[in-house]
């Protein structure tokens, strides 16, 4: 089963109940974790780190997900269309990630750069378990 966590910048920067301000960049561009079986994405959100457009979030094992090293997050950048506009790979392995069956569940932070390309209407950060191709 698929978790989806989703943010609409645009209609919550104008309710103003953000608890951080969102980077000018972003403007009204969508923001998804889409979680697989084995890894939960937690807490996608778009920062500024030090003057650069950054995208951070929360890797966590699922109870009972097994990963391997072919494990990893993808960082999926669509137009308006739902049309892919470009891809990258997310700077976590959740292979590493220790299993737990009690709370708090061990994750890990990730942080990196990010560049939107031009007509990216979303942003989607995908687990996966398996290389592409499969």
């Amino acid at each position: 089963m698929k978790a989806i966590h989703c943010i609409t910048f645009a209609v919550v920067g104008a309710a103003g109940c953000a608890s951080y301000n969102i980077p000018s960049q972003v403007g009204g561009v969508r923001l998804a974790g889409i979680s697989s079986s084995a890894v939960e994405v937690y807490r996608p959100r778009f920062v500024l780190n030090e003057g650069t457009l950054a995208l951070e979030a929360y890797a966590m094992r699922e109870f009972k997900g097994q990963t391997s090293p072919d494990s990893h997050i993808d960082i999926v950048y669509l137009d308006g269309t739902g049309r892919k506009v470009a891809e990258e790979r997310a700077n976590v392995r959740p292979h590493n990630l220790p299993g737990s069956g009690r709370m708090p569940r061990p994750h890990a932070y990730f942080k990196q750069a990010i560049n939107l390309p031009a007509g990216t209407a979303s942003v989607e950060v995908r687990a996966h378990e398996e290389p592409h191709g499969n």
